[in-house]
């Protein structure tokens, strides 16, 4: 399975903090050429302040420089030293931190480039696409009832980009306490920028998963790996273990608003996430009845109907066991429990 590369210079409208080392590189070089500071910032169509911190002191320069300016200060370098370059920048990590538009929240030490086929993405997408969400702004967000799991995702999050400061709040929705944690816009920029990520609300945008994820064949170890990694995140945060009916399943809403009547109980209509899912349990030889209508409710923006999907034999259950399984081990334990009950 070959790499699938996000670059950091393939963002828009993004600020950057570089390390001394690019400014020390900077500096010899504009004296090598002979040029002050005063004809440079018109040379190259920088504000001069931008320049300040570091002429006083280079170890002390925490001013933010957008991209378009970066890339100005390296074609000037490169006249004399051809390996300086934005690969330079990303290869020696010397990008001290970047954010996503003026007032992002910014990340510390990141780590480009992102490889979206490196088994954490497929952690945070399977968690992403059940109890998260990724706007078309970018702004993405992370909730779940379980606080443990929220704070090993947010463990996976910044091993994956990055560190940045975060802030788990606890709501209440209906009888229970939930956490939410919002990420930087970065992330969800670089999922829809690098995988054509469909960004906006999932029920209202009827989502489906990325095209990657749905090619990925499990006839090959690591891209069964990938796969079932997904998937665990996917039924970890969604899914359900049904002791009674001795089943496993996951549900889903779509909006109807503009249905006929005779077509909202139609499969065909039933959500795109949840098609996806099926396949991708297939393709684990793990088989699956088709969408089930469950039930309609009445939104403040329109109507939206829950679909399911739901496996009951137990070749399936212990295909999911041995392959899949769940991340928390309540849901593990109801898995082991309910497996036990049907031999």
């Amino acid at each position: 399975m070959k790499n699938l590369l996000f670059h950091f210079w393939q963002l828009e409208n993004v600020y950057l903090r570089v390390k001394p080392i690019f400014w020390n590189e900077f500096n010899s070089i504009r004296i090598i050429k002979n040029d002050s500071w005063r004809s440079l910032s018109k040379k190259l169509h920088i504000i001069r302040s931008s320049f300040l911190n570091y002429r006083f002191d280079h170890k002390k320069n925490r001013r933010y420089m957008s991209l378009e300016s970066i890339t100005k200060l390296i074609n000037y370098c490169k006249e004399v030293n051809p390996k300086i370059s934005l690969e330079w920048l990303e290869n020696e990590k010397i990008i001290d931190e970047i954010r996503y538009g003026h007032l992002g929240k910014k990340i510390k030490n990141p780590k480009f480039p992102f490889n979206f086929l490196h088994i954490n993405w497929a952690k945070i997408m399977g968690s992403l696409v059940t109890d998260g969400c990724v706007q078309k702004d970018g702004k993405t967000y992370f909730i779940n009832k379980d606080l443990r799991l929220i704070r090993y995702f947010v463990i996976i999050i910044k091993n994956t980009i990055g560190d940045f400061q975060i802030k788990i709040v606890k709501f209440k929705r209906g009888k229970n306490f939930w956490y939410r944690i919002t990420l930087p816009k970065l992330l969800g920029i670089s999922l829809i920028k690098g995988l054509n990520w469909m960004g906006g609300n999932k029920v209202k945008n009827d989502i489906s998963l990325p095209s990657f994820i749905k090619k990925l064949d499990p006839t090959k170890n690591q891209e069964k790996k990938y796969l079932s990694t997904f998937l665990r995140w996917v039924f970890t945060c969604d899914g359900w273990v049904n002791g009674y009916s001795k089943s496993i399943g996951i549900s889903f809403n779509v909006d109807v608003s503009n249905l006929p009547n005779k077509l909202i109980k139609n499969v065909e209509n039933a959500p795109r996430l949840l098609k996806d899912i099926k396949n991708c349990l297939e393709k684990l030889e793990i088989y699956v009845g088709k969408p089930h209508f469950m039930s309609l409710r009445e939104r403040k923006d329109g109507i939206s109907a829950k679909w399911n999907i739901e496996f009951y034999s137990k070749k399936s259950l212990n295909l999911f066991c041995d392959t899949i399984g769940f991340k928390t081990p309540e849901k593990l334990n109801k898995l082991y429990y309910t497996i036990n009950k049907r031999l």
